[in-house]
C-alpha cells in the first residue's frame, strides 16, 4: 500500500512539474491569445507536450529545469542597427561556419571505408546544417551544373547523392566541412542547441509532409533544418551587435525575431532567404526560410512555409530551443489548416521527430550525447 502511494505522489509531481514547465514555454501565447481554431492547434499541443514532460519526469525527476535563466544570460545592448543593413548586404562574401564535430567524424570514417552506400552518406551529411548548406550550394552552382542537363534545382541532400555518386560527394562533402570548419558562433551561443532545434524542426517537418501528402518530404526535412540559417548568419556577420540585441531581447522576455525586425527591420528569415537564393538553391527552401514565422499563404509555395511554420512551433513547445530565446508562438494565416493534418496525429508527428533526433545523437555521439529533452 505504501509503494503504491509513493508510486501516485511521484506521478502526481511529475505532473505538476510538467504542467509548470510547459506554462512557461507557452507564457508568450498566453499573454497574446489568438482566434478559436489556432486555439484548438494550441491546447492540444500544449498537451502533447505535457504528456511527454511528464513521462519523461516519471524517469527522471531532474530531467528538466522549471526556470532557466533569462536576465543577463546574454550580453544586452538596445543599439539600433536600422538602415545600417540590408539582407542582400549581409550576405556578401565568405562564412565561416563550422559543423557540428560528430559530423565531420562520421564523414571522415565514411571516407575510410571503400563500401559505403550512398544512404549511408546522405544519412550523415543531411543531418548537419553546414554540410548540407554546403553541398545544396555546389551541386546548384553553374560551374558544377553546366554539364547536366538538370532542369530543376537540387533540393535535399538524397537527391545530391544520387546526382553525383557517393564516394564523389564524401570528398567534396568532407573538403566543404573542413573548408568551413574555421570558427563556430559566439562562445555565449551554444551551437549545439541551435543544431538539435533545427534537427528537431527538420523530422517535424518531413512527418508533417508526409500526413498532408504533399510530394518529395526529404525537401520538406532540408527546408526545416536549414530553417534558422540567417540566424547563424546575422551572429557570423554582426557579432556583438546582434548578440546584445538577443539579450535585450531575453531581458525583456521578446521573442527573438520580433527584436530582430525592431533593430534591422528585418529578421533572420530574410537574411537566411537572401543567402540561398543568391546560391541558387530551390525556391521552395527560399519561401521556406523566407516564411516560416509570417507563413505568406498567397505565395508561389505556400506548403513549404505552412509546414516549416508548424513544425518550429512543434518544436518549441517540445521544449527545443536556443539561446533563451524560449516563445511558443502558433502558426499564422491558416497554415496548419492549409496541412489538413488531424490534431490527433500530433503525438505521432512529435515520436516520429524524436526517432529522427536519436538517429543523429548516435550517429554523431555515439554514448547519447545527453538527455534526448534537455532544454
Amino acid at each position: 500500500m505504501q509503494i503504491l502511494q509513493r508510486d501516485d505522489a511521484n506521478q502526481q509531481s511529475a505532473l505538476a512539474k510538467a504542467e509548470r514547465i510547459v506554462a512557461r514555454r507557452f507564457r508568450f501565447f498566453d499573454a497574446h491569445p489568438v482566434g478559436s481554431r489556432d486555439r484548438e492547434l494550441v491546447e492540444c499541443m500544449r498537451q502533447v507536450a505535457v504528456d511527454d514532460a511528464e513521462i519523461m519526469l516519471q524517469l527522471d525527476m531532474d530531467a528538466y529545469g522549471i526556470e532557466r535563466p533569462v536576465l543577463d544570460a546574454l550580453p544586452r545592448s538596445g543599439g539600433l542597427l536600422r538602415g545600417r543593413y540590408t539582407p542582400e548586404s549581409l550576405v556578401q562574401g565568405r562564412f565561416n561556419l563550422a559543423p557540428m564535430p560528430g559530423a565531420l567524424a562520421s564523414l571522415a570514417e565514411f571516407s575510410r571505408h571503400s563500401a559505403g552506400s550512398a544512404d549511408a552518406l546522405a544519412d550523415i551529411i543531411r543531418h548537419d546544417i553546414v554540410l548540407t548548406l554546403a553541398l545544396l550550394r555546389l551541386v546548384n552552382s553553374p560551374l558544377y551544373a553546366s554539364g547536366s542537363n538538370r532542369q530543376n534545382s537540387v533540393g535535399s541532400v538524397r537527391d545530391a547523392v544520387d546526382m553525383v555518386g557517393s564516394r564523389q560527394l564524401a570528398s567534396l562533402a568532407f573538403a566543404a566541412g573542413q573548408m568551413s570548419n574555421q570558427r563556430a558562433v559566439s562562445n555565449e551561443l551554444s551551437m549545439r542547441e541551435f543544431w538539435r532545434h533545427s534537427l528537431m524542426v527538420a523530422g517535424l517537418a518531413r512527418s508533417l509532409a508526409i500526413r498532408a501528402g504533399f510530394a518529395d518530404p526529404e525537401r520538406f526535412f532540408t527546408a526545416g533544418l536549414l530553417h534558422d540559417v540567417g540566424r547563424l548568419m546575422l551572429v557570423e556577420r554582426l557579432g556583438r551587435e546582434i548578440i546584445g540585441i538577443y539579450g535585450e531581447a531575453s531581458a525583456q522576455d521578446m521573442p527573438f525575431q520580433m527584436a530582430e525586425r525592431n533593430a534591422l527591420g528585418f529578421d533572420h528569415g530574410a537574411v537566411g532567404a537572401a543567402a540561398l537564393q543568391a546560391w541558387g538553391l530551390d525556391g521552395r527552401l527560399v519561401q521556406a526560410v523566407r516564411e516560416h514565422h509570417s507563413q505568406d499563404m498567397s505565395s508561389g509555395y505556400p506548403e513549404y512555409a505552412a509546414v516549416v511554420g508548424v513544425a518550429d512551433f512543434m518544436a518549441r513547445a517540445l521544449g527545443y530551443t536556443y539561446w533563451t530565446d524560449e516563445h511558443v508562438m502558433p502558426p499564422a494565416n491558416g497554415a496548419w489548416r492549409m496541412l489538413g493534418i488531424s490534431l490527433r496525429d500530433l503525438s505521432d508527428v512529435a515520436r516520429d521527430a524524436y526517432g529522427e533526433m536519436e538517429r543523429a545523437l548516435h550517429m554523431f555521439a555515439p554514448d547519447g550525447g545527453g538527455n534526448r529533452h534537455a532544454a
